[in-house]
């Protein structure tokens, strides 16, 4: 950490961290992640009494300080004191923690370290202090803490440690099998149980899913003449003074704005913006065309990776996406199509073939190769309406038939999911590992869509097709090329949405999960194979 110079001095709550959970200290203070829960926000009620600087008590005789803030080159360390207990020269930190101690009595070891180097503090700003105390207040206990020169040695011993982690280019494995990793915080971001699995640190196990559930949801603003504003803590959707929609920002993922006519108020962009929601526009053609968000994600380093993997070592990666994408072609073909043997035997000797690629054109051309023999059986699985929802082919640019036309729009939807999920690690999504950087194309999103366009992208056309969603009246048609509707853009959302919320079990990790909290899974596994967490990234795929 600040390899160019000076390290920062280290915050007493980091070292309680480093002290706790390693791992945990270096995604915390290293990466600079972060992510509420009900225990973080039970930790600042807690400390909200003492949260503000306050000197009560007489100018002679017993005082108390709260948030106190001391610091100390010497140490290396820095600290903001939930309270200090003073009585002339002598001091008694007394630290606030949410939970209880040790069943046995006494401290949990990270607390320990804490306190102590909160007397060291202390000691360095001139006070005696030879004892510290620890508010459990779950137990509503007080916790009195001699601190003895073993207690200091430790903790010297505890900075030095924490720092060498810092230092480190990757963080420290995951705990395995811990019982600290179902309520962690950050539990989404490490992925503990995944990591190891993939790591082959820890067995397969029937596990109870610990990422939290992906609570909110995309609003779609479809209607030309449209206008997003702030009411509250709603965001509002209004024409001509009716309003259209409403939704809770706490429910809301992302904004979606189909077309120019939709406008979005200041107030409501920099609302967004502070609230970490994305707002991503497409086309009126559906074609998604780019994302407004905050400042990019503070984890540096696995962007500094990222630019030097796509450098030197990008194949590896390739050849998993463009992997899973056939193997996830083949398994949708076998499961609709009645007659596509064929394609079948092919496109199994194409996986075979990805997984030794030495080269990207190599891979490139099994990838087309793949293409034509899951584009040719396709229209097999379609199954109504065969004179209108003909097929002959995959085209682009525009879209040739009503297929093509659904088949772009709901790659558009999937890449713009996936760009959402690669700024939420922290990841460039316009910098690919497969696809070429191109001004404008998310890159590292089409990388990671390959695997989900069959299993997604595809399943949602088919869906729509063969349910009678989507019908012939929903399109609009020429010459020179194809589209939906507004009313068939809205059809092919909802059942994009709908598909999201699907749920399936995961073929390593052994969990059910949706798909939506899948897209996000897979690209925090990307990131954790960029950090060298796992040596390589495997790709989502379907028996």
């Amino acid at each position: 950490m600040n390899r160019m110079g000076q390290q920062p001095l280290l915050p007493v709550r980091m070292l309680n961290e480093s002290v706790y959970c390693p791992r945990l200290f270096y995604l915390m203070w290293v990466s600079a992640l972060f992510e509420p829960s009900d225990r973080t926000a039970a930790g600042l009620a807690v400390h909200a009494r003492v949260d503000r600087p306050r000197l009560d008590g007489p100018p002679e005789g017993p005082r108390a300080v709260t948030a106190m803030p001391l610091a100390s080159e010497r140490l290396g360390l820095t600290a903001k004191l939930d309270l200090v207990e003073l009585d002339g020269e002598t001091a008694v930190p007394v630290d606030y923690k949410v939970g209880r101690p040790p069943p046995g009595g006494g401290l949990w070891p990270s607390d320990r370290v804490q306190i102590s180097a909160q007397a060291m503090l202390l000691r360095e700003a001139g006070y005696d202090c030879t004892r510290g105390v620890v508010w459990y207040n779950d137990a509503r206990r007080r916790v009195d803490v001699p601190i003895t020169d073993a207690d200091v040695e430790a903790t010297r011993r505890a900075v030095v440690r924490a720092r060498e982690i810092a230092d480190a280019p990757s963080p420290p494995p995951p705990l395995v099998d811990s019982p600290k990793c179902p309520r962690c915080a950050l539990v989404g971001l490490c992925l503990p149980y995944e990591t190891n699995l993939l790591a082959g640190r820890e067995p397969r196990r029937s596990a109870r899913l610990m990422v939290p559930d992906w609570d909110g949801r995309p609003l779609y603003v479809t209607v030309p003449g449209s206008r997003v504003g702030i009411s509250g803590n709603s965001v509002e959707v209004r024409k001509d003074g009716e309003k259209l929609a409403s939704i809770r920002l706490i429910d809301l993922d992302q904004l979606c704005l189909m077309g120019r006519g939709v406008q979005v108020s200041t107030a409501a962009i920099h609302t967004l913006i502070s609230h970490d929601i994305p707002i991503l526009f497409f086309s009126g053609g559906g074609w998604f065309k780019g994302v407004a968000h905050g400042l990019p994600g503070k984890n540096v380093e696995v962007r500094r990776r990222q630019v030097v993997v796509a450098a030197t070592d990008s194949l590896r990666f390739a050849r998993a996406f463009v992997g899973g994408k056939l193997t996830n072609q083949r398994t949708l073909l076998r499961r609709h199509a009645d007659a596509a043997p064929d394609a079948l035997v092919r496109m199994g000797a194409l996986i075979r073939s990805a997984a030794e690629a030495t080269s990207m054109p190599t891979l490139l051309g099994i990838e087309g190769m793949g293409a034509r023999h899951y584009f040719g059986s396709f229209s097999q699985m379609i199954g109504a309406d065969p004179s209108f929802f003909r097929f002959g082919g995959r085209t682009r640019r525009p879209p040739r038939d009503p297929v093509n036309a659904m088949l772009s729009f709901s790659y558009a939807l999937l890449v713009k999911e996936l760009t959402v999920a690669a700024l939420a690690v922290g990841l460039d999504p316009y910098l690919g590992l497969y696809h070429q950087p191109r001004f404008g194309r998310p890159a590292l999103a089409l990388d990671v869509a390959e695997e989900f366009r069959p299993v997604v992208g595809d399943s949602v056309v088919l869906m729509a097709i063969n349910n009678g969603e989507i019908r012939p009246a929903h399109f609009l048609g020429s010459r020179h090329g194809w589209g939906l509707t507004r009313e068939g853009r809205s059809k092919l959302i909802s059942t994009f949405e709908r598909r999201l919320d699907v749920v399936t079990t995961h073929p390593l990790f052994g969990y059910r999960v949706s798909y939506r909290r899948l897209l996000h899974l897979q690209m925090r596994i990307l990131a954790r194979a960029l950090m060298g967490d796992v040596d390589d990234y495997v790709a989502f795929t379907v028996r």
